[in-house]
């Protein structure tokens, strides 16, 4: 196969309760095993943290995800709504190993349209970004198998969906910005719809900004 893309800078947005991890896991082994990329990944949730003083005043995992949430929204108010998106790019610069032929990037997760604008305005045509859609039914399951009440599932789910502040998180406005669209279900493998999206990627990437 000719490869036309050498470098892909991979970004994942997906709402809150989704079972993302194997997604990122199939998407790394195709790229590593079928095309022979370099893979390295950046979550967001490490700036967060980085950027935060405090900690949660729960372990429950509703007190850490609205904890992040609340982290994001104020970090987004002191910088700006694409700052996470320029921190992505500040990490992959100082990741690049010039001697891999081939490197993918693999980014979690975008809560913003500004942060996919700001990535298109930075790496055009190497920048394609996943979109990961589940039925919100099941995504409020997934929180309530983790500890959450029905009330507290919902609230989530309703604040990641529009938080309607203005440096809040807006899955809504992000996720028709995708580039790719896999439906997550709780039975669902994945494996060959990555696989031929990554192809797509690799051997004929077209203008899709």
């Amino acid at each position: 196969m000719e490869f036309e893309n050498n470098e892909l800078i991979i970004a994942l947005t997906f709402a809150v309760g989704t079972p993302e991890e194997k997604v990122i896991a199939r998407l790394r082994s195709i790229l590593e095993s079928d095309f022979r990329y370099a893979v390295t990944e950046t979550k967001i949730t490490e700036f967060i943290k980085n950027e935060s003083t405090g900690k949660p005043k729960e372990t429950s995992a509703y007190s850490k995800i609205l904890y992040l949430m609340d982290q994001g929204d104020s970090i987004r108010e002191a910088k700006s709504n694409d700052w996470f998106a320029y921190k992505c790019m500040e990490r992959i610069s100082k990741v690049r190993q010039p001697y891999v032929e081939r490197r993918a990037h693999i980014i979690t997760s975008l809560k913003r349209p500004e942060e996919i604008r700001f990535l298109r305005k930075i790496y055009g045509d190497s920048l394609f970004v996943f979109g990961l859609m589940s039925e919100e039914s099941f995504r409020k399951n997934q929180l309530i198998e983790r500890g959450m009440s029905r009330y507290e599932a919902e609230k989530l789910l309703d604040r990641d969906y529009d938080d309607k502040k203005e440096f809040g998180q807006c899955f809504k406005d992000t996720f028709p910005l995708s580039d790719f669209f896999l439906k997550i279900t709780e039975t669902s493998d994945d494996t060959q719809t990555i696989k031929r999206a990554v192809n797509l990627i690799v051997s004929a990437p077209a203008s899709h900004g």
